[in-house]
């Protein structure tokens, strides 16, 4: 188990934003791959029309926009390929990738 909490957040504006519907998609592969972790990793989504103070206070221009904290502060952004193999290789590498499976190639 992880001695800490990671939460990865996805931040769009679904309503006008193909992309973001893409990158919701993606996320939802990479929320299941990481299912087994839900104490440890947290991935969740704030749409940016519907909650457009929380986008302001953490300023988010551009959507998509991944964020990664620990402990309540921001510990990266992704800025890579929208593809779910790729994404949670980052969040692997940024939580811990001794404390994750390994095979995801497999798994998703």
């Amino acid at each position: 188990m992880y001695d800490f909490q990671i939460v990865q957040v996805t931040f769009t504006n679904i309503s006008m934003c193909q992309f973001c519907d893409e990158m919701m998609d993606i996320m939802e592969d990479v929320a299941d791959y990481f299912e087994d972790y839900e104490d440890e990793l947290v991935i969740g989504h704030a749409n940016c029309r519907i909650k457009p103070e929380i986008c302001a206070n953490h300023k988010i221009t551009e959507h998509p926009t991944l964020l990664l904290w620990k402990g309540g502060r921001k510990v990266g952004e992704y800025r890579g390929p929208r593809n779910a193999i790729v994404v949670t290789e980052w969040l692997k590498v940024k939580v811990g990738p001794d404390q994750i499976k390994s095979d995801i190639k497999q798994e998703i």
